[in-house]
This record gives structure tokens, sequence and C-alpha cells, in this order.
């Protein structure tokens, strides 16, 4: 329902006996810190799971898949998630899991403009795109290869970025082909790249990024990114403790809220753990 992103910056502050200078230093590294505040009601299925198994359970039965069906699976999958009312469920479960253990669960973290400009971005057309994988009932890893390379596929539009530096030392990456004159990444946006044979990284836009009248845009970036393949509007996956047992007041017959508070742990903090998903 909400959530309340905070950036933790510890700073030492020390003052000079004799001069009285003030002087202030980094006291350790940056954590994210934030709140949650879950639904209790919410529709917490998986729309996209559900519509696979219900396109799978088609095919098993003979069924032509057309076009026309998947949008028809697709509408009854949304119908089912939004039926589901399983959030407090959820967060009863989690708490179990993670309980007498090491308190730590990974969630995928967006930009402060998510809620709007996400769903825009994952619209056709839109900026998001991500790896597309393939599979048959043999080989559930297909791979294409294209002159012996290998050949990737994205779900969204294939931009590739040049890199760069601002005139005031920000690194920077460069797209063209965009809609002219249009909003292309806002303050504090994920934006990720997927370079040629390596991991994808991901960095946050510094400031508004306006496409020019030739459909080119270069985005200040919090870190450098690699060139590749651009992801506008994406999101990072972060680890975090959890702070306390969810906790919330359920009224006899209306919706509730469950609140949680996490701070972010950092990758090399739990180097070795052992990741589960029991959903």
């Amino acid at each position: 329902m909400s959530r309340a992103p905070v950036v933790e910056r510890p700073v030492a502050r020390s003052q000079g006996l004799f001069s009285g200078a003030r002087a202030v230093s980094s006291a350790g590294p940056a954590r994210r810190v934030t709140s949650l505040s879950v639904s209790a009601l919410s529709r917490s299925a998986d729309v996209s799971r559900i519509k696979t198994n219900l396109i799978a359970d088609a095919r098993a039965a003979g069924t032509p898949i057309t076009s026309a069906l998947v949008r028809a699976l697709e509408a009854q999958a949304r119908e089912i998630a939004r039926e589901s009312r399983a959030g407090a469920g959820f967060m009863a479960q989690l708490w179990r899991e993670i309980d007498g253990g090491v308190d730590l669960i990974r969630m995928s973290v967006c930009g402060d403009n998510w809620w709007m400009d996400q769903a825009r971005s994952k619209a056709r057309g839109g900026g998001y795109t991500a790896p597309l994988t393939w599979t048959t009932p043999t080989d559930p890893d297909l791979s294409w290869t294209s002159g012996g390379d290998p050949l990737r596929w994205f779900t969204g539009p294939v931009r590739i970025a040049t890199t760069g530096t601002s005139a005031d030392g920000y690194p920077t990456i460069t797209l063209t082909g965009l809609p002219p004159n249009t909003i292309v990444a806002r303050p504090d946006d994920v934006i990720r790249s997927y370079p040629a044979g390596a991991n994808s990284e991901t960095a946050r836009a510094v400031t508004l990024a306006i496409s020019d009248a030739d459909g080119e845009v270069t985005i200040k970036l919090t870190s450098a990114l690699p060139a590749g393949v651009i992801s506008l509007q994406d999101m990072e996956s972060v680890v975090f403790e959890v702070l306390g047992a969810p906790r919330g007041t359920q009224p006899v017959a209306d919706n509730w809220a469950l609140t949680v508070d996490l701070r972010e742990v950092l990758p090399d903090e739990y180097a070795g753990a052992t990741e589960v998903d029991p959903w």
C-alpha cells in the first residue's frame, strides 16, 4: 500500500579542542532503510505465473493458442489474482519462515516514481526491456546463436547506449532513436544495462532527462554503467534485514495493513548464504 524509503549515510563529527574547528567524515557505508505497509487483502498472486499455467493447460488440452485466446487467458489470470486476497497470509508465513533464523529477505526496489511511470514503461512502446528466455519440452534452456555467437532476445525495445562523462564529472549514457521532446528518465529512476557477454548492472538517474528534437538523450547517472542494451524504469534486487515482526490491527470486516521495517544488508555481509523461495 505504501513505503517510506530513506538512505542512511552515517557520519562522524568532531571539533578541535583549541581551534574549535569542526570536521565531518563518513563513518560507514550508506544503507537503504524503509517501512512497508502491506494490504492484508491485496492482490498477491503472480499474474504472469497464472497466465503461463493457463496457457500450458490449454496447450495440453490440444487447444490452438491464438492471440485472442492469450488475451482471454490473461484477463482470467488477472481476475484470479484480484480475488486472491493473500497479503496477510503471505506476511504471516514470511514471519514463520524467518523466525529464529537469519532474518533476511530479497526484494525488488524501484525508483521513487514507480507506480505510474513503471507501468507506462512496461506498456507497449515503453522503455522497459528484459532478456527473453526460450524453452521447449525437452530443453528448458534453449539457446540461440547467430554466426556462432550467442543471440539474445528482449521483451521490449533494444536500445544500445554509448557511455561518457558529463562536464561536471557524472558518468552518462546516451540513447538515440527515442520519441522527440519526451521525458525519458526522472531523478532516482533505476537504469539497467545489459552488456554483451556480461551480467547486467544498474545505476540511478541523477536528474530529469528529456530527449531532444532528434530523439537523442544523455542521462546523468550516480555510477558508471557499461555500454549495452538499456532498460528504463527498471528495478534493483536488494537484500534487507527484517527489523521486527510485521504488525497491524485487524478489524472485524474491512481491509487492514501490516507494517514491517527493513534495513539493507550489503552483499559481503551475506556472502555464502543459501537463498530459498518458499513460494
